[in-house]
């Protein structure tokens, strides 16, 4: 890649288990990223912006997914933009719904 353009992923498989209940986790993701500030101390001029991705997969529960997408605005006065998204396969019940 390029100094100014990176990616990433990541990928983990993990056994959960909670009172009599076993389940298994797998989990992806992937992040890309444009940077072209010079200097991060002085920003000017410059593109900074992120977007990642993650999936979540359960055995005994309702997948998962998840948006990440980051912008700030480098000139001054500095502002960040961001956007979260998720989802589920099932809806939340009980404690875990919003509030």
């Amino acid at each position: 890649m390029t100094p100014w353009f990176r990616v990433g992923g990541t990928g983990s498989l993990q056994s959960v288990h909670f009172g009599d209940t076993e389940d298994t986790l797998r989990t992806a993701g992937f992040e890309a990223t444009l940077d072209t500030r010079g200097d991060p101390a002085f920003p000017r001029n410059a593109i900074y912006a992120s977007l990642g991705w993650d999936r979540l997969w359960f055995d005994h529960a309702a997948d998962t997914n998840r948006l990440d997408y980051r912008r700030p605005r480098l000139s001054r006065p500095v502002r960040i933009e961001r956007a979260r998204g998720a989802d589920a396969a099932d809806p939340r019940r009980g404690c875990a719904a919003r509030l």
